[in-house]
């Protein structure tokens, strides 16, 4: 089964902007860091209608798109043209249209043709690309991306096929990949995409004990450094946090997407961790000295070492698991809170030895 990664960032921008349209987003083959963190990537591993550029079955359906939308088949004739023209000038592309023609000899290229927006009326520098269907076309470009090493980016799919015009691909396919790059519809990616550290086979019941044991696990005594470790999940859950209201801020969403659910509960593990890590403070720092003059960050400390859940986060359980509680706006009100122990930890650099 393939996996495709991507951030979810402009997946929730798209929804912001027009929750009834879908748009492509680009995808990776392999996890990457969004926002300087990895961890916070999205992968989605459900089987979906993607057209594989590379693979023999995209020929077909290449081929049928084409017959189908003539706008697309213009375009291949006009990828195909420029690239057999390129090839007088580039050796990597004329071995990969060499391979592409499976042994027809090539088009000649006429001479004193004109530049692109000259030939926009059908004048090819190769006009037998015209009495091709569009099997033969599909078939040709293809193996051409296929052999192709450099120069991908110059004769893509999405740069020289779709264009802006993607309405009549979506409409078919869910996406597309070429050379370990792709996009698929923004509407699949918000609905059932989950991030890298998400288990959808963990039980729900099991996230406090793990993150309680995870925060013991890392035997951390020192005062400065145990509230570095609180404060990075503080973090995480303020980053996502920020992603949580966005979502629950839409409006028209036929479902809340699953990976809603394992991000509150991803915060209830942190949340337990953020307990060890407080509860272990007060015991080599009572007065919580180590955060003199922090007065938001000091009162969630204390907040959490006697075994309390942050009140945003209480508020964001009960507005997102409870289906009869309209969403008010708690995640964003535990971002902002979040934000500002942040700030505060930045003003006596956290983490220097004293």
């Amino acid at each position: 089964m393939s996996s495709y990664y991507y951030c979810i960032d402009p997946v929730l921008k798209q929804a912001e902007k027009d929750p009834r349209t879908a748009v492509l987003i680009p995808v990776a083959r392999e996890p990457f860091s969004c926002f300087g963190h990895v961890e916070d990537c999205f992968v989605l591993a459900n089987p979906v209608h993607i057209m594989h550029l590379e693979e023999p079955k995209a020929i077909t359906e290449l081929a049928q798109l084409m017959h189908e939308v003539p706008l697309y088949h213009f375009n291949m004739e006009l990828v195909l043209d420029e690239a057999l023209a390129e090839r007088h000038k580039n050796k990597a592309v004329y071995q990969a249209l060499s391979e592409a023609f499976e042994g027809m000899p090539l088009p000649n290229t006429l001479s004193g043709s004109g530049p692109l927006d000259e030939r926009l009326s059908g004048n090819l520098r190769h006009p037998v690309i015209e009495h091709m269907d569009s099997a033969t076309l599909s078939r040709i470009y293809v193996n051409f991306l296929r052999e192709l090493k450099k120069h991908r980016d110059d004769f893509s799919f999405q740069r020289n096929i779709l264009g802006q015009h993607t309405e009549r691909f979506i409409e078919q396919f869910d996406g597309f990949f070429e050379d370990d790059r792709g996009q698929i519809r923004s509407n699949i990616l918000l609905a059932f995409g989950m991030r890298l550290d998400h288990d959808p086979h963990k039980p729900l019941e099991s996230y406090v004990h793990s993150g309680q044991m995870e925060a013991r696990k890392k035997n951390i005594s020192e005062a400065h450094e145990l509230v570095w470790a609180w404060m990075e999940c503080d973090d995480y859950q303020m980053r996502r946090s920020r992603d949580l209201h966005r979502v629950m801020s839409l409006s028209s969403l036929p479902r809340q997407p699953n990976w809603v659910r394992l991000d509150i509960f991803s915060f209830l593990e942190k949340e337990a961790m953020k307990q060890i890590y407080a509860e272990k403070l007060i015991g080599c720092d009572p007065e919580l000295s180590v955060a003199q003059s922090l007065p938001h960050l000091k009162k969630s400390l204390r907040m959490n070492a006697a075994g309390q859940v942050d009140e945003f986060l209480q508020q964001l359980l009960a507005q997102t698991l409870n289906q009869s509680t309209a969403y008010a706006g708690a995640a964003l009100r535990f971002a902002d809170a979040a934000s500002m122990r942040e700030k505060e930890s930045h003003r006596i650099k956290l983490g220097a030895a004293q």
